[in-house]
């Protein structure tokens, strides 16, 4: 799970001046509506990273990293393209329950 998240970007960035699109195709495939009317809301982002793989004028970036695998004796470099848990809110969860937990306000 480390080799998936740790020293990658969590979140992606967009840069409005790139986009110029009539239809946007980010807008169709984002999982959660996060893009709308040419607008990115990171509130509902969980970095993903199908923006920055479907956007044709390079108006989304985020580095999501890349797996070495090994199939049938070959070594292989595949990037992620796409993920399906949100760390960044999966952190902050993790330190909100630790301080309530220290603090007694979660019974164990």
């Amino acid at each position: 799970y480390g080799a998936m998240w740790d020293n990658h970007e969590l979140r992606p960035k967009y840069v409005s001046d790139n986009c110029n699109c009539d239809i946007c195709t980010v807008e169709e495939v984002c999982p959660t509506n996060a893009f709308k009317n040419k607008k990115l809301d990171l509130s509902k982002c969980f970095g993903c990273g199908m923006c920055v793989h479907y956007c044709k004028n390079n108006s989304f970036t985020m580095d999501a990293g890349n797996v070495d695998l090994e199939i049938e004796g070959k070594k292989h470099n595949v990037p992620i393209i796409c993920r399906q848990s949100d760390a960044l809110r999966a952190n902050k969860l993790s330190l909100k329950l630790k301080k309530m937990i220290k603090n007694q306000e979660f019974k164990l």
